[in-house]
């Protein structure tokens, strides 16, 4: 423990406490929750309006708060701020959508994609030149869909948060 603590300066995570992990998480959840319901309403990210998107995004937001142990006591000034800071977050990400909807043939459809519910187990599997076998795990943050026709175009979206670098 004192190895944990004061040499890799790891702590127990505060119960009360949002961090960056769940930031990410909430926003990722409420980007799929918000489509979903988007999606039992009949509307779509290109033809919702202003009005149904708010509404749609307030519910979603709650309904994703309802299963963060940590949003749940989060009750004081400071954390209301946070709370309307997500939703503000969330009002701009959801309006880029729909601009990116409008202007474009594509239209987000999945959220939160986990490869093993789109792919079978041998298509997930890829043999190194070392002869052994490295199995891709993980989530596609977004797909949208192009249906033209007798054709599909798809098109994948990576979020990234923070200020990383991304190495091409």
């Amino acid at each position: 423990r004192y190895f944990l603590q004061y040499c890799l300066n790891i702590n127990e995570r505060e119960n009360n406490k949002l961090d960056a992990r769940d930031f990410v998480n909430v926003y990722h959840d409420i980007l799929k929750e918000f489509s979903i319901q988007l999606n039992n309403e009949g509307e779509s990210f290109r033809g919702v309006s202003d009005e149904k998107s708010r509404e749609i995004l307030s519910s979603a937001c709650d309904t994703v708060y309802e299963g963060y142990e940590r949003i749940k006591l989060l009750d004081t000034p400071k954390d209301l701020f946070t709370k309307e800071r997500i939703m503000t977050t969330m009002i701009k990400t959801i309006d880029i959508l729909r601009d990116q909807a409008r202007n474009s043939h594509f239209e987000p459809k999945r959220f939160e994609v986990k490869l093993d519910k789109i792919a079978s187990p041998e298509d997930l599997k890829i043999t190194l030149d070392n002869g052994k076998d490295m199995v891709l795990d993980g989530r596609i943050d977004r797909l949208d869909l192009c249906e033209e026709k007798d054709k599909v175009f798809v098109k994948i979206i990576d979020y990234k948060s923070g200020n990383n670098k991304i190495d091409y």
